[in-house]
């Protein structure tokens, strides 16, 4: 074996014939490929054997091997190493390969060596934009954007604080919380805690795990699996119940019900002799798996995703018909999409398919459950938001759907809507064999596996413990001489840094100089500057003094003027106002005189006919009460008829209003539940918008920067076609996108015009309600009106004594603005015949003429029909000349 010096390192060469031939290709792979290393690098796996055997240090920094022993183990105990990949969109550093780089293919996650010895025991669970995994001693380990944190990413592991004495079982991710289970059977969770989705009776955020206790623990509840969609939570008892918590407006919950938060674990009602098995949760709705192989789900039916053949949203578990003849063992649900997994390793598929997330070999969506003809022998699937995978029995992986963030892991960045083999081994390395998936799992828009992977045949002949002594002790004086230049060029990065900060320390001294320098220079200049200005402002304040002087001037003109012309108009106004005054004296004067006049005439007549104005009072009395007993009788009569007819009709018109309310609320339920719903529907669509927005703006950068990238260069014949035929595919897309779109915003006119015919209709019931009360209550004051007419007493004829005096009050009294006015009037015809025929020796002589009855003052108004009786007053003959008084 022979030592050469390359760029100033020492290299071990081996000949053909040496058995360190593999050793030398070991060491070159380890320099220059992490990769490669990593997936040959089961010396790991053989350390225990290493430190078993003896080796002798020979001098510093080397090793002398022992002589051979005979060991038993064969070849075939070293054939096989594990290790975890990732691809996809890294972002928010996801991949847990260190960095924020997108990748096309699968790449090896080697930051997982150091949480865990044994990687075929490791789980895996993507959320949205992190990847947890648990290890063989169920301690958990996170990295990528945190729900509750986004000021910084995790590019490598790290453990979760907070469960220490906690040895896991299972998790699971959503976009925004996150939950586990215990190997005792108890739930934590943690991130946001909108609507209730943690279970801890509040809606507020943890930010480390926090036991569910108010429902598991008080009542010893068991749990064996959890589930986490957007903004809801199941859990799966041991017993086989089912129990859910969060955000159910879409009906995801399976209550029963639509509500828009359940803060603590509530029980979902199940068919008798039905026990769930297995449970799994899209963005919005819920699916799980019973006992006899039947597929149950429940919540938002959009696009088909709970497979019974409609749109329809269903708020309690309803059985899938189209796997009823299917046992499915498993299933897995993605955004708005699930797939199934039969006992005879079948897959089926239903849902959103806008990308080919279904693998049915089209971009249609699938209202009832279709078999994924391409796959067979499957035993494990896997979702994701738009993409989905599958492994078969041999091991092999396909992956199909949305793929612009290289999460299909095919090298490529498209979309495809068949399944596609994903890590396949290259042309150049055709006798390694295949790698075996174990595990897979699918995050938003990346995805992680872990695979056995089989060495070379040639390489495994080779293989034994002597060869891999040799190897370790190689490797060992390899990375020695390395760290050692490592540690040298730390050291001359370290003075290098230090003198790099003292001239940095120096320039910064004499700049700190210059800067004072021109600071003294600025503070003489403001100084001059501010003397300028104190100059300028006593200028101006002496200005501003003149003309202030000058105004004062001016102004006592002004008042001395106004004063005199405000005293002439004074002056003129009283002059005006004392002639009023003397006028309205004489007119007073006047008046007062004509009204003494009068009040003289007024005492004559009074005196006069006081003495038959006291007779006829007293023979008239006894009639006059005899009529106003039968008159309140009669008055009380109709009264009790009128107040028992209005209370039939107030009691009518209140349960016709009660109706009017009550369906006017039914209206307003219904509008304000189809208004949740089209802003439910609304912020989906807006969500997904943004989505695919995002995804075409990252697609069309690289797209120029790799247009940047290869300016100068001739293109081919080919790569014309090759874009040509990218150009279709995406305005296709494009297109297929506008589609949906128009059709989900004619949809949303309709259901808006529906509600506004809806609403209108309202309107006008209500209206025509309100018009009919006001005509009913119209027509009950005409009603009363009338009755009031028809039911007036009927009084006699007054005798020739009354006539006289109610003439006399008649005459006398009058009815000034603002007077009362009198309770009853008299007929002035039958008033004058009265007067005509009587005389002074003969007062109580009855007259021939027919007998009115009396009316109150309002119903004066109307004509002389209001008499019960129905005759008209007979005309008398009016002599000439004379007056009252003087009949009298």
């Amino acid at each position: 074996m022979k030592r050469r010096e390359r760029g100033g390192a020492k290299h071990v060469v081996a000949t053909e014939a040496s058995p360190l031939h593999l050793i030398s290709r070991h060491a070159s792979s380890f320099s220059f490929s992490k990769t490669e290393q990593a997936k040959r690098d089961f010396l790991k796996r053989l350390g225990s054997d290493l430190q078993r055997n003896e080796v002798v240090p020979t001098y510093k920094g080397a090793y002398s091997l022992p002589k051979p022993k005979e060991v038993k183990t064969t070849a075939e105990d070293f054939y096989s190493t594990m290790e975890v990949r990732s691809w996809g969109s890294g972002s928010h550093g996801q991949l847990g390969l260190g960095d924020d780089r997108h990748r096309a293919t699968p790449e090896l996650v080697l930051a997982l060596y150091r949480i865990t010895s044994d990687l075929g025991r490791v789980q895996l669970c993507c959320g949205d934009l992190l990847t947890t995994a648990i290890n063989e001693l169920g301690h958990v380990y996170v990295w990528g954007r945190l729900p509750l944190d986004a000021s910084q990413n995790i590019k490598v592991p790290e453990r979760v604080t907070g469960l220490d004495n906690v040895v896991v079982r299972s998790m699971s991710c959503g976009p925004g919380h996150m939950a586990l289970v215990s190997d005792d059977g108890a739930v934590y969770t943690w991130g946001r805690g909108q609507s209730g989705r943690l279970g801890h009776g509040d809606d507020h955020n943890a930010y480390t795990p926090r036991q569910i206790k108010s429902t598991f623990v008080l009542h010893s509840i068991y749990i064996r699996q959890v589930a986490c969609g957007e903004e809801h939570t199941l859990f799966l008892a041991t017993d086989g119940a089912l129990f859910s918590c969060g955000g159910g407006r879409a009906g995801q919950l399976g209550i029963g019900s639509y509500v828009n938060c359940c803060e603590e674990p509530c029980r979902v009602p199940l068919p008798p002799d039905t026990t769930f098995v297995h449970i799994a949760c899209g963005m919005n709705h819920s699916a799980g798996v019973v006992d006899s192989g039947a597929v149950y789900t429940w919540g938002w039916g959009e696009q088909g995703r709970l497979g019974h053949g409609n749109e329809e949203s269903h708020p309690s578990v309803k059985c899938v018909e189209g796997l009823r003849h299917v046992k499915v063992t498993t299933l897995s649900c993605g955004g708005a999409h699930s797939l199934a997994l039969s006992s005879c390793k079948k897959v089926f598929a239903w849902g959103w398919g806008s990308f080919g997330q279904l693998g049915l070999g089209s971009c249609h969506d699938a209202l009832v459950p279709k078999p994924i003809k391409a796959l067979e022998h499957v035993h494990v699937i896997a979702c994701g938001f738009g993409h989905s995978a599958a492994v078969t029995d041999t091991g092999v992986l396909y992956m199909w759907g949305f793929g612009e963030e290289g999460q299909i892991g095919a090298g490529d960045e498209r979309n495809h809507d068949s399944p596609q083999m994903v890590w396949t081994v290259p042309v150049k390395s055709k006798p390694v064999d295949p790698p075996n998936v174990l595990h897979i799992s699918l995050g938003k828009a990346h995805s992680m596996a872990v695979a056995l992977l089989s060495m070379h045949q040639d390489r495994r002949r080779r293989l034994n413990p002597d060869t891999v002594r040799h190897a370790a002790i190689s490797l060992q004086c390899f990375v020695r001489a390395t760290v050692a230049r490592i540690k040298l060029k730390k050291l001359l990065r370290v003075q290098d840094k230090q003198a790099q900060d003292d001239v940095t320390a120096a320039f910064a001294l004499r700049r700190e100089q210059e800067v004072d320098q021109f600071q003294d220079a600025a503070n003489r200049e403001a100084d001059a500057t501010a003397r300028e200005a104190q100059a300028q402002e006593f200028a101006d304040m002496q200005k501003r003094q003149v003309e202030i002087t000058a105004a004062t001037c001016l102004q006592r003109m002004l008042r001395g003027w106004l004063a005199r012309l405000n005293f002439k108009v004074r002056w003129k106004q009283y002059q005006d106002e004392r002639a009023e005054a003397e006028t309205a004296a004489r007119e007073r004067a006047a008046f007062l005189a004509l009204e003494e006049r009068e009040a003289f005439r007024m005492a004559t007549d009074e005196v006069a006919t006081s003495f038959v104005r006291d007779v006829l009072i007293e023979v008239h009395a006894n009639e006059e009460r005899q009529v106003e007993i039968r008159w309140r009788a009669e008055d009380s009569i109709a009264q009790a008829n009128l107040h028992r007819e209005t209370q039939l009709k107030l009691e009518q018109e209140e349960l016709e209003r009660r109706n009017a309310v009550q369906e006017l609320a039914r209206h307003q339920r219904e509008l304000r539940r189809q208004e949740g719903i089209e802003a439910a529907e609304a912020e989906h669509r807006a969500r997904r918008d943004r989505e695919i927005a995002d995804t075409k703006a990252k697609l069309q950068a690289r797209k120029l920067q790799a247009a940047a990238a290869a300016v100068g260069q001739p293109t081919t014949k080919t790569s014309k076609q090759s874009s040509e035929r990218r150009r279709r595919l995406r305005d296709k897309l494009r297109q297929k996108a506008a589609d949906e779109i128009n059709i989900s915003r004619e949809k949303r006119d309709k259901l808006r015009a529906e509600l506004a015919d809806r609403r209108k209709v309202v309107d006008e019931k209500l209206q025509e309600q309100q018009q009919l009360a006001a005509k009913l209550e119209l027509a009950r004051h005409h009603r009363i009106f009338r009755n009031s007419l028809k039911e007036t007493p009927v009084v006699p004829r007054p005798t020739a004594a009354f006539q006289v005096r109610a003439s006399f009050i008649a005459e006398t009294y009058r009815v000034l603005p603002g007077d009362p006015k009198p309770h009853y009037v008299l007929d002035p015809n039958a008033a004058a015949a009265v007067h005509f025929e009587v005389a002074p020796a003969a007062a109580a002589v009855p007259t021939n003429h027919p007998r009115k009855s009396k009316v109150r003052i309002f119903r004066e108004l109307q004509r002389s029909k209001s008499s019960s009786d129905g005759t008209r007053p007979e005309q008398s003959a009016m002599p000439t000349g004379g007056n009252n008084s003087g009949d009298v």
